[in-house]
């Protein structure tokens, strides 16, 4: 008989150390996650998404305008030039006026190269700063995203399903669905969620046109920086007289130009390349909420371990 009342007391008292141990690591875990719903909240406090987003739809403005007053001079130019070159003709029929007609024909046709090369690069350092604004601000809704989905995943979930909050985070896989009659608060967190979302594909589509329309104005560069460049080497090969000295000015001018809008060719192309997998790049859990996420993540499992 004396064995089992023993046998019985050393069971109770196993029973009473499990008991306390799982209802301290439960309380461990409750302040764990309650210290990472407050850090999750102030770092999404601390994102000015809206002002991004805003400052970047506005420079899509400025770049627009840029591109139209390029694509009107050089026209034009070009009808400068073919007048000049019919005013001279019909004022002189000497073979000097018609030489004199055919380098100011000439030049005049470069000089509009040379401007069309300088006015699409001038459109480069607003393309730049257009890809670099809608990196900023797809970068700033996707972590708002990364946040939000990470809030919504640690009031919702319970038990071993908050392990799952940081791929909540990385955008992978569906919200875990809300109660059946959920509180004020879920709700709102699920509306922030939705919210941040939409954001965050008007941000992603908003770079991708930057994207886009950096490529075909990269193109439109170089093919102006070379028909310039073009235009400067072409110069040596025509034989004009000393006299044509505007021929020579306006290649010297031409090169330059090719120049000028090569390097910026150059510049452009490496912004796009820099930002081409913004698109889809994962955001990095601010350092306050991931330290805050591992310690949670360590009591769900202190948890586990003291309440099996």
């Amino acid at each position: 008989m004396i064995p089992m009342l023993l046998l019985w007391t050393l069971t109770g008292c196993g029973w009473w150390e499990h008991h306390q141990a799982c209802t301290a690591a439960r309380s461990t875990e409750a302040a764990a996650w309650g210290v990472l719903t407050t850090a999750l909240a102030t770092d999404t406090a601390s994102i000015d998404a809206t002002g991004l987003l805003a400052a970047a739809t506005e420079l899509d403005g400025r770049a627009k305008a840029a591109g139209a007053a390029a694509v009107a001079t050089p026209a034009q130019t070009g009808e400068a030039a073919q007048d000049a070159f019919t005013r001279a003709s019909r004022a002189s029929g000497t073979a000097s006026g018609q030489a004199q007609a055919t380098w100011t024909d000439w030049s005049l046709k470069v000089q509009g190269h040379g401007l069309d090369a300088d006015h699409q690069a001038a459109r480069v350092p607003i393309a730049i700063e257009r890809i670099e604004a809608w990196g900023k601000a797809t970068a700033a809704v996707r972590l708002r995203l990364g946040l939000a989905r990470a809030r919504y995943e640690a009031a919702v979930q319970t038990g071993e399903g908050r392990l799952g909050v940081p791929d909540a985070f990385q955008g992978l896989g569906a919200l875990a669905p809300l109660p059946a009659e959920p509180p004020k608060e879920l709700a709102e967190l699920q509306a922030a969620v939705a919210t941040a979302d939409a954001d965050h594909r008007a941000a992603q589509a908003g770079l991708k046109a930057a994207l886009d329309d950096a490529d075909r104005l990269a193109f439109d560069v170089d093919r102006a920086g070379q028909i310039a460049a073009t235009d400067a080497t072409d110069y040596a090969f025509l034989n004009f007289p000393p006299e044509a000295q505007v021929a020579q000015a306006a290649a010297l001018a031409a090169g330059a130009s090719g120049t000028r809008a090569t390097e910026s060719t150059v510049r452009l192309r490496a912004a796009v390349s820099a930002h081409r997998n913004d698109l889809e790049a994962p955001p990095a859990m601010p350092p306050g909420s991931a330290t805050a996420l591992a310690a949670a993540e360590a009591a769900v499992k202190g948890t586990v371990a003291a309440c099996e």
